[in-house]
C-alpha cells in the first residue's frame, strides 16, 4: 500500500476547496440581500445594525452547516457505502455536531484563505495591480467570469492546504483515540 505524501492536499481538500468557493459565492449573494434589507432598519435604530452585523458575521457558519449536514443527507441517501464506518448516518433536518464543526472551519478557512491570498497579491505585485487582482479575486463571489483568475486558483490552493491540515489533525486525532483502546 503506498502512503500518500501529506505536503500533496487528498482530493477531498481539492474538492472541499471548490465547492467552498461556489458556497462562498452564494454568502456573498445571500450577504448582499441582508445588507439590502437591513440598511433601511438600521437607519432607524443603531442597536438594529448591531444585531445585523453580528448575524452577517454569523451567517456563513450557518450556510455551510447546512450545505454539509444537506449534502451528507443526500450522500446517505443515494450513496450509502461513500461513508466510512467511522462515520454516523446523517439523521433528522437540523446540521449535527459535525456539521456545525465544518460551518466553523468553514468560515475561518474563508477568512484565512482570503487574508493570506491579499497579503500575497499585494506583496509581489505593484499597488495598482494588486488592486485589480484583489477586485477580481472579491468578483469571484458576485459574477462567474471571475472565478477562473489567478487570485482565485491562489485562494484554492490555500483552501485545500488548510482543509488538508484539518484532515491530518484529524487522522492524528483519531490514532490517538485508537491507541488508548
Amino acid at each position: 500500500m503506498k502512503i500518500r505524501s501529506t505536503w500533496i492536499p487528498y482530493p477531498g481538500a481539492w474538492l472541499s476547496a471548490v465547492l467552498l468557493l461556489l458556497l462562498t459565492g452564494a454568502i456573498a449573494y445571500g450577504g448582499q440581500v441582508f445588507l439590502q434589507m437591513g440598511y433601511p432598519l438600521i437607519q432607524f435604530s443603531p442597536n438594529v445594525g448591531i444585531l445585523f452585523g453580528l448575524l452577517a458575521l454569523l451567517m456563513p457558519i450557518f450556510v455551510v452547516a447546512i450545505a454539509h449536514h444537506t449534502l451528507h443527507l443526500f450522500l446517505d441517501h443515494f450513496f450509502p457505502d461513500s461513508q466510512t464506518s467511522a462515520q454516523k448516518k446523517v439523521q433528522g433536518f437540523f446540521p449535527n455536531l459535525m456539521s456545525w464543526w465544518e460551518g466553523l472551519y468553514g468560515w475561518q478557512v474563508i477568512v484565512l484563505s482570503t487574508l493570506i491570498t491579499a497579503g500575497l497579491i499585494s506583496g509581489f505585485t505593484t499597488p495598482d495591480v494588486s488592486y485589480a487582482n484583489l477586485y477580481s479575486l472579491l468578483s469571484a463571489w458576485d459574477k462567474t467570469r471571475y472565478i477562473f483568475t489567478f487570485p482565485t486558483l491562489i485562494w484554492i490552493v490555500i483552501s485545500a492546504y488548510l482543509y488538508q491540515f484539518e484532515h491530518l489533525v484529524h487522522r492524528h486525532l483519531m490514532s490517538l483515540n485508537s491507541g488508548r483502546r
